[in-house]
């Protein structure tokens, strides 16, 4: 009995101790993926967006955003905003293509709280 425990819990063991496999990205049509650290590391959110519409961050992300890029392979441009509701000050202009990976290198980082994409 005690031998069977001890090999149960050993295979349990080596299970949680194991590796997870590598984070899958999934793309969907229209999404942005935004990140607490630089690098697009930390805890990071994708999400939709709608063309044209203003979107605020929710509350675990409003000004703790140091990483943000439109979906790759998509023509959108997305900018951000400062303030809620797609207001205040911005990074400087439109970000598209690779994104953004340090908004410390433009002096927004932990800084926005919404952003606004468009097609072009």
């Amino acid at each position: 009995m005690k031998f069977t425990s001890l090999v149960v819990i050993s295979f349990v063991a080596v299970a949680l101790g194991a590796p997870s496999a590598k984070r899958q990205e999934t793309f969907f049509n229209g999404g942005v993926l935004y990140c607490k650290d630089s690098n697009f590391g930390g805890e990071c959110v994708r999400a939709a967006r709608v063309n044209g519409s203003c979107n605020n961050f929710d509350a675990a992300f409003d000004g703790q955003v140091s990483s943000f890029r439109p979906e790759p392979g998509d023509s959108v441009s997305c900018v951000l905003w400062s303030d809620a509701n797609c207001q205040g000050n911005n990074p400087g202009g439109w970000i598209s293509g690779q994104g953004i990976n340090d908004l410390g290198a433009y002096n927004f980082d932990n800084v926005a709280s919404s952003f606004q994409c468009k097609n072009p």
